[in-house]
C-alpha cells in the first residue's frame, strides 16, 4: 500500500443518486477487497434519500464523498473521473457489490495483459430480492477458465448479455478521457456507447473469474428503463455513426456491422414479446447478416405467426399494446 498521501494504486469510482437503502452494501464490498491499494470517490449526484450522509458515517480515510447537482449518472462518473488521483480507474454502481478479488484480479490482468482499453470480469447477477446469484450468461466468449483480449468485442456485445459492464471493469485513465468519458446526453445505455468507442482502437481483456454481483432488483434501478428495448437505438446509431464517419478502423468493420445486426435482432425479439409483430418484422428486414443467420431465421419464422400464437408457442404473457 502506498503511504498516507500517496497515489493510490486504483481510484474506485462509485456514482450515488438515491440509492442510500444499498450504498452501505457497496461500500462494504470495496473496503472488503483483498487488494487495499484504492480510494474510494463517491459522487452524490443530488440524492435526496440521505444516502450521502451514510457515506459520510464511513470511517475510513480511503473513502471521499463529493457532491454536485442532479445531472445523471454519466455526469457523476465523468466527475469522479475528473477527482481520481490513480492512472486506473474502476467503476461501481451503488445498488451493486464487487467479491472481494476483483481488484486483485484485474490489477493482474493488467499486469498479464497489458496494453488494453478496459479489463473486465465475468458477473453475477440476482434479479429478485432475497433471490440467489446466478452467473451472467455470456455468448461468443472463449469457454471457461479462459481469460485474455477478448477475439471480437463487438461480437460478444451483440447479444444482450454484455461482456463487459459498469460494475465489472477497471480502464486506465487516459482511455477514458480519450474517448471523452461517459456521454451525459443519454438516458440510459451510456455505459455501452463508452465501452463500444473504446472497443474501437483498443483491445479489452475479459476473465471468467466473477468479480462483481449486479443487482437487477434494486429499487429505482437505472436500468429499469433498459427493460423498454428502444434504448437500444442509442447504440445502434452510436455504431452507424461511427461506420459512416470513417472512425471504425478497417479489420474491425465487419464486427461492427455485426454488431448492428445483432443488436437489431435484439430488438425484433423485444418487440414480438411486446406483442408488437409488425415493428419486429421491420426490423428483422433491415438486418443483414451473416454470424446470426440461424437466430434471423428463427426470428422471421415466429414473426410471421398470429401474435396469438407467438405467445402461445413462446409462453411469453400478453402484456402489451397492439396485440392482434
Amino acid at each position: 500500500m502506498n503511504p498516507e498521501g500517496g497515489v493510490p494504486g486504483v481510484s474506485v469510482v462509485v456514482p450515488l443518486y438515491n440509492k442510500g437503502r444499498y450504498i452501505g452494501r457497496a461500500l462494504r464490498s470495496v473496503l472488503s477487497q483483498t487488494f487495499p491499494d484504492f480510494e474510494v470517490i463517491v459522487v452524490d449526484d443530488g440524492s435526496t434519500d440521505g444516502g450521502d450522509l451514510l457515506v459520510g458515517e464511513v470511517c475510513d480515510p480511503r473513502v471521499r464523498l463529493v457532491t454536485q447537482d442532479n445531472r445523471g449518472v454519466s455526469a457523476a462518473r465523468n466527475r469522479g473521473v475528473s477527482e481520481a488521483r490513480a492512472g486506473w480507474i474502476a467503476f461501481l454502481d451503488a445498488d451493486d457489490e464487487w467479491m472481494p478479488v476483483f481488484l486483485a484480479n484485474v490489477m493482474r490482468l493488467r499486469e498479464v495483459f497489458p496494453g488494453a482499453g478496459a479489463y473486465a470480469t465475468a458477473w453475477m447477477k440476482v434479479e429478485q430480492e432475497g433471490g440467489e446469484r446466478r452467473p451472467a450468461t455470456y455468448r461468443r466468449l472463449p469457454p471457461p477458465p479462459w481469460e485474455g483480449y477478448l477475439p471480437s468485442y463487438f461480437l460478444a456485445a451483440a447479444n444482450a448479455t454484455q461482456p463487459v459492464i459498469s460494475s465489472a471493469v477497471m480502464v486506465p485513465r487516459e482511455v477514458i478521457l480519450e474517448v471523452g468519458g461517459f456521454p451525459e446526453d443519454a438516458q440510459v445505455g451510456e455505459d455501452l456507447t463508452t465501452w463500444f468507442r473504446i472497443a474501437l482502437t483498443r483491445e479489452i481483456v475479459f476473465t471468467w473469474e466473477y468479480g462483481a454481483v449486479y443487482h437487477m432488483e434494486a429499487a429505482n434501478r437505472t436500468t429499469e428503463l433498459g427493460r423498454d428495448p428502444y434504448w437500444t437505438h442509442n447504440i445502434i446509431d452510436e455504431a452507424r455513426k461511427a461506420l459512416k464517419e470513417d472512425l471504425v478502423p478497417e479489420k474491425k468493420i465487419s464486427e461492427v456491422k455485426e454488431f448492428i445486426a445483432g443488436k437489431q435482432l435484439y430488438l425484433a425479439a423485444s418487440m414480438l414479446n411486446l406483442g408488437m409483430r409488425m415493428e419486429a418484422q421491420e426490423y428483422l428486414k433491415a438486418c443483414v447478416t451473416e454470424s446470426f443467420s440461424t437466430e434471423k431465421m428463427r426470428l422471421s419464422l415466429l414473426a410471421a405467426l398470429p401474435t396469438w400464437a407467438y405467445f402461445a408457442i413462446s409462453g411469453v404473457h400478453q402484456r402489451s399494446r397492439g396485440m392482434e
